[in-house]
């Protein structure tokens, strides 16, 4: 019996996971908010906590980076701040959360979060722009709906004269 060609055995894929430094992954993060940009990868901004943010014009920014151990990208965003603990609160995150197409949100401290993590054998910036795209979809849309329901204020408020195309 063979075994099926995309079956890696447990050295094999420790191995692929050694290779997969936080260097080598933080380069491909780099690499898929620079093509999302249309920069060049060192010119991608790395935060102090070894995160890159990223916002198409919305409300909403989410933060990509990357982890070792196991090998994955985090992608964050906080949502809402100052949003009053009350039964509401967690109410609408249990509907979104089985309503959202990838992630999950989560209340604490009076903040609203969004989290994914990306686990990775083989990643590419391709793989990390179409998930940080969903990501962003998905952070835009529920921090408007939550604030309307809620309150609180979002990561990134815009103003009444302020005109969004």
């Amino acid at each position: 019996m063979t075994a099926h060609p995309a079956a890696k055995s447990m050295s094999e894929q420790s191995q692929d996971q050694a290779s997969l430094s936080l260097e080598v992954l933080l380069n491909i993060a780099k690499q898929a908010i620079a093509s999302e940009c249309d920069i060049k990868p060192e010119d991608v901004r790395v935060d102090e906590d070894g995160d890159i943010g990223y916002d198409i014009c919305g409300s909403a920014v989410v933060f990509v980076g990357p982890s070792i151990d196991p090998p994955a990208f985090n992608f964050k965003s906080q949502l809402l701040a100052n949003v009053e603990d009350k039964p509401q609160v967690y109410t609408l995150i249990n509907e979104i959360n089985i309503d959202i197409p990838l992630g999950q949100l989560f209340y604490s401290e009076g903040d609203i979060y969004f989290f994914y993590r990306l686990l990775v054998d083989n990643p590419t910036p391709a793989l990390v722009s179409a998930v940080l795209g969903v990501a962003i979809e998905a952070a835009d849309r529920y921090d408007d709906r939550l604030k309307n329901l809620l309150g609180g204020e979002r990561y990134i408020e815009t103003t009444d004269d302020e005109v969004e195309v």
